[in-house]
């Protein structure tokens, strides 16, 4: 792992596998962009050659004063090397293809070219991992923070009926268990179901309610005093 580079950013677009028609060595050709030699910070088409292990052959640029970049590289056919990009120089009136031959040397015979020598880093690997098969009923069991709870179901008394007599205290509140119905002499009654309809109104007058036309299930009944206070009650049939 080596890194590529000047004072400021380069960038590799392609890179190419080949041999030296010489020695038939397996060598590397980087092809990019650099800003490191224009003054503008623009990019300048940059190419460069390593051999098998990386180490630099040449490095070189091709353009002017204005961007130019190198997108694809690849053999010329004739122990050399072609690459294809992007530019727009001086002589260009907007982006233009820009297609630049060259030698095995990365010479091009052209003055809009300049070798220079790069800074070149090998680094130590970033990061390395020792991998192993994991099966799922080797590990423990995550724990969650839920803390489990649990309740215990309270069934009413059907032995109960629906009358009765009403404590004297009739201002204790209603608990979550069946309640007996007793008397509210000469007070507003109303009986709702357990969805909120109401189902039977009526003012008692007798000293017991019955409530024998209903049908079995669960029920609350509101008894409106004459001060407008009203207690609520549970009861089931």
């Amino acid at each position: 792992m080596k890194t590529y580079g000047m004072s400021k950013a380069e960038i590799g677009n392609s890179i190419h596998v080949t041999r030296n028609p010489f020695t038939g060595a397996v060598e590397y050709v980087v092809g990019g962009s650099s800003t490191s030699f224009n003054s503008t910070g623009v990019q300048d088409a940059y190419v460069f050659k390593t051999d098998a292990s990386g180490n630099l052959l040449w490095t070189s640029l091709y353009g002017a004063t204005n961007r130019e970049v190198v997108y694809e590289l690849t053999d010329s056919g004739d122990r050399g090397y072609v690459f294809t990009g992007l530019v727009n120089s001086p002589w260009t009136l907007a982006r233009d293809i820009y297609l630049t031959k060259m030698d095995l040397n990365g010479k091009t015979g052209s003055p809009c070219q300049v070798f220079v020598n790069q800074k070149v880093l090998k680094n130590d690997v970033c990061q390395t991992f020792n991998m192993q098969e994991v099966f799922v009923e080797d590990n423990l069991r995550v724990e969650t923070l839920v803390k489990r709870v649990q309740y215990i179901e309270h069934k009413c008394d059907t032995s109960t009926a629906a009358t009765g007599r009403m404590p004297e205290n009739i201002n204790n509140k209603a608990t979550n268990s069946s309640q007996n119905i007793y008397d509210f002499k000469n007070n507003h009654m109303k009986v709702f179901n357990m969805q909120g309809q109401l189902i039977l109104e009526k003012k008692s007058t007798s000293e017991e309610l019955t409530f024998d036309q209903l049908p079995n299930g669960m029920y609350i009944v509101h008894f409106i005093k004459s001060d407008g206070t009203i207690v609520r009650r549970k009861f089931s049939k």
